[in-house]
């Protein structure tokens, strides 16, 4: 997130001592291809640990499940890897897959890794209009106004939606498809999202954009 300010113009160089708009662009920041994800993953245990699929859609099946964001392969596939090498038999079965998928241990699964991981990219407002996308969307697919149309409910000013969505295709959350409608990179998202936004969360994230939003207009939270 400071390299993604600072390619923004908000880090603390001037414009001709910036070193980061030189060296790199929006390019860097972005989920991996499929097929370079397929290949990470074909090659971590296929050709290193000398494991085999139990089915050639296996690493397709990886990719979907976490979009290609390198840091949620790299969660995905070692919590595989733990899994099957507990049960010794060097074979990746689809249904390890789906066991690390839907695990929900609060700590050490892959949903809890990305709700750490979105923490830390993610403002309150970020997250709060995500998880309500994917809440009451259910789809992996949303346009501009219905973002209005939900952070209209607590005020959110235009700007700061803005802001959201920047952050929001920076982080590779989400992607624009068209002029106005964007998807999530990861297919998965809503239903990771979905298990994530509780009715308690999503009243708690509430509450925080809206300290958030009283600290930024200098009022008191009623």
């Amino acid at each position: 997130m400071r390299l993604y300010e600072c390619l923004l113009g908000r880090g603390p160089y001037t414009p001709t001592s910036d070193p980061w708009r030189r060296m790199f662009n929006y390019e860097l920041m972005k989920n991996l291809r499929a097929t370079e994800a397929e290949r990470i993953v074909k090659e971590g245990f296929r050709e290193i640990l000398g494991w085999k699929f139990e089915s050639r859609s296996i690493p397709q099946r990886v990719v979907e499940m976490t979009g290609g964001h390198p840091a949620f392969v790299q969660k995905f596939c070692s919590l595989v890897q733990h899994r099957v090498g507990v049960r010794g038999d060097r074979t990746i079965r689809m249904s390890d897959l789906q066991a690390v998928f839907e695990d929900d241990n609060p700590d050490e699964s892959y949903i809890a890794f990305v709700k750490g991981t979105l923490g830390l990219n993610l403002n309150p407002i970020d997250r709060y209009l995500t998880i309500w996308l994917a809440a009451t969307e259910g789809t992996s697919s949303f346009t501009v106004d219905r973002l209005k149309e939900l952070s209209s409910q607590i005020e959110i000013p235009e700007n700061q939606l803005n802001d959201s969505l920047d952050r929001l295709k920076a982080t590779s959350v989400i992607t624009e498809i068209a002029p106005g409608v964007y998807e999530f990179t990861v297919p998965d998202y809503p239903e990771i999202l979905q298990r994530l936004g509780s009715t308690r969360q999503l009243s708690e994230l509430e509450e925080e954009v809206r300290r958030l939003l009283d600290d930024q207009r200098g009022s008191p939270n009623p």
